[in-house]
């Protein structure tokens, strides 16, 4: 059964790095979730998995199975054509993106748009941080935040928690009271460090 002319649709991705965020880490980042600069710099160019995906890559650039001949074909290509390119040979007809990562460092939402249909994932823990500062009291947050996800904003098409990573996934229901108490500290921590910002200015 060949399954390739079926198109796909990637269901959890997220916004590529802005070019100038993209230029501040190596290659070799793209091949591992560790972050220390020996993990990066010498480990992940040492796995399998690195030295595989460089044969593919260069097999699908058209290029020398080397990251230095692969970056030149990347840079010769632009992030345009590149983005073009990719989208097409993996026959995507819409990508669902998680835009809650790293929202400073990557480009828009309407950027992708320009080649592919695009849906967006709701980070709900990024929408909760950019409802906070603007809320005074828990209550009223509370309804803030249902106003914004029911219904929820066009183009949304899922929402997303990241609530195992930081927690585990043995989650408990939090009282009111206790997550009105959170709210306060987080609301306490906010003006802190807005002073300490001011007073650095």
């Amino acid at each position: 059964m060949n399954l390739l002319d079926i198109p796909v649709i990637d269901q959890h991705a997220h916004n590529l790095l802005r070019p100038e965020v993209a230029t501040r880490y190596p290659y070799a980042a793209a091949f591992t979730e560790g972050y220390a600069p020996e993990i990066v710099n010498y480990h992940a160019r040492h796995t399998l998995f690195y030295r595989r995906s460089l044969r593919d890559i260069a097999n699908f650039l058209d290029c020398e199975a080397q990251e230095e001949a692969i970056l030149a074909r990347r840079q010769e290509l632009g992030l345009e054509e590149l983005t073009k390119l990719c989208f097409r040979t993996a026959n995507l007809e819409a990508i669902f993106l998680d835009d809650g990562l790293q929202p400073d460092a990557i480009l828009p939402i309407a950027w992708h748009e320009k080649f592919i249909t695009v849906k967006r994932i709701l980070r709900l823990e990024l929408l909760a941080e950019q409802l906070i500062p603007k809320t005074d009291d828990f209550e009223a947050f509370l309804e803030n935040f249902i106003r914004e996800i029911d219904p929820p904003p066009a183009g949304v098409v899922a929402f997303k928690s990241i609530a195992c990573y930081r927690t585990g996934l043995d989650i408990k229901p939090v009282a009111l009271a206790a997550a009105a108490c959170s709210f306060y500290d987080i609301k306490q921590q906010f003006e802190i460090n807005l002073y300490v910002l001011r007073t650095n200015i």
